[in-house]
């Protein structure tokens, strides 16, 4: 009577223990049911296949501000989308690790028929049985296995926010750039036609004798070299906007218009000190955190490989039936227990696999020692870099004016005789040039901005909204 109880108390308790393991079923239709994406440190929350779809610039117009083109080069470029599903990769990763931590249950069903000769004996048997097992403990191996999957995850993580980074500098770069090579353009058609007009003026005089030869070679040099100028900067406009299609992973050949970009101010940081931004540059740096969670990672791998040698303890147990039709009645059984493993040798697997992690942490301890150095000398240059930008563009604001002020003194002197054509046409010529100068150190200075955002680890979508700010 008391192995019956007994029994029957068993046969409860892992029809309770089923009951409750299999309430994890529920979860199975979920995409992430163990919230392994959580407070995952993403600069780019865009979501790839919603919002990105949603951007309009298929219209009739294709038009294009610098925020519009950046977003559209984020949802776009292959390297930013391929290092976001590298996270989604290795969040699934870490989810596989942390299912380690739940039980494991499993159905089985049988039926079978047999035949004994000479006696013509035929037997069958049907039945069916759930089984589950539950590691308890194991001496951390699963918790080394855990936080090497969660750092690697992070790495993705980090690296994914890099490239969110390079793709938003680089296209506020080619965007500028494609900007200033159109009034690039401008400028060498101008001074091409003042330097042919100035050929043709000193070719004439040359055939009446008022000029020597020397100044009418000097006039046809001239017009060359403004020729081969407006060559390279057609040439230029066209990269740029191959390169900006090409970022935004649109059909070469694609024609879009782009709005010009906004000066704005509010980006300059140049008026912090230099130590101040070296500072933040390496707490803030993607790819050194990539690094410190990468080390992290084999870290845990080492604590793991040390693990797997020792014992780990489960819970097992499971009930099955049995229908058999040489037995009067069904056969019930049921057990459940507690089972200790413990390997004996591996074959030195363990050992190597520590030894793997070891060297691989040395290795990365380097790597990340070299990024800090660059990230110091990029923050420095990109520093040193907005300064000059900053000189230029005050510097070509003097020579467009002083360039402006010229044209206008010697188009009056040629009205008063005092000058000539080929003084006006060069007085012209110059002043495009000094028009277009002034052009790109405006366009400079936004890319200098924007290196040393980048430079500190500042470069986001929230810090790039002030370029799709309004000027009041």
């Amino acid at each position: 009577m008391q192995n019956i109880k007994n029994n029957f108390i068993i046969y409860i308790l892992n029809i309770l223990l089923l009951i409750f393991f299999c309430s994890f079923k529920s979860a199975w239709c979920l995409e992430d049911p163990l919230n392994s994406e959580k407070n995952i440190p993403l600069y780019n929350t865009i979501d790839y296949d919603k919002e990105c779809e949603a951007l309009d610039f298929y219209g009739e117009n294709k038009s294009l501000n610098i925020f519009s083109a950046v977003n559209l080069a984020l949802c776009n470029n292959p390297e930013t989308k391929a290092a976001f599903f590298e996270i989604k990769k290795n969040a699934a990763d870490y989810g596989a690790v942390k299912s380690n931590y739940l039980p494991s249950a499993s159905i089985s069903m049988y039926h079978n028929r047999s035949k004994t000769e000479p006696s013509d004996i035929e037997n069958r048997n049907t039945g069916a049985e759930v089984s589950y097992e539950w590691l308890l403990f194991d001496f951390g191996k699963r918790k080394a296995n855990n936080d090497k999957a969660y750092f690697l995850l992070l790495y993705s993580a980090f690296r994914h926010n890099r490239a969110v980074e390079n793709i938003i500098y680089s296209t506020i770069e080619t965007y500028c750039n494609l900007f200033s090579s159109k009034k690039e353009i401008q400028a060498a058609v101008s001074s091409e036609k003042a330097y042919k007009t100035a050929y043709e003026i000193a070719e004439e005089k040359y055939q009446l004798g008022i000029v020597r030869k020397s100044e009418l070679l000097q006039a046809k040099t001239d017009y060359a070299k403004s020729s081969l100028i407006r060559l390279k900067a057609e040439n230029a406009n066209a990269d740029c906007l191959g390169r900006l299609l090409k970022l935004l992973n649109i059909k070469q050949g694609t024609k879009i218009d782009i709005e010009k970009p906004e000066i704005i101010n509010g980006l300059l940081i140049s008026d912090k000190k230099v130590a101040a931004l070296i500072e933040k540059a390496l707490n803030n740096s993607a790819d050194i955190k990539s690094y410190e969670a990468l080390k992290k990672s084999y870290q845990a791998a080492k604590r793991g490989a040390l693990r797997a040698g020792f014992p780990s303890i489960s819970l097992y147990g499971g009930v099955g039936i049995e229908d058999s039709a040489r037995q009067s009645e069904n056969i019930r059984n049921s057990n459940i227990g507690i089972k200790a493993s413990f390997p004996l040798f591996t074959g030195f697997y363990n050992t190597y696999n520590h030894k793997k992690a070891e060297y691989a942490e040395k290795k990365v301890e380097l790597e990340k020692e070299e990024t800090e150095n660059n990230a110091a000398y990029e923050a420095w240059s990109a520093y040193n870099n907005l300064k000059t930008a900053e000189k230029n563009y005050q510097v070509s604001k003097i020579m467009h004016e002083s360039a402006l002020e010229n044209k206008n003194l010697t188009l009056g002197m040629y009205k008063e005789g005092q000058s000539s054509m080929l003084e006006v046409l060069k007085a012209i010529a110059s002043y495009a040039d000094a028009e277009k100068e002034a052009v790109m150190s405006e366009y400079n200075r936004i890319i200098a901005q924007a290196l040393l955002l980048k430079s500190v680890g500042a470069l986001d979508l929230e810090a790039l909204k002030i370029f799709n700010r309004k000027k009041e």
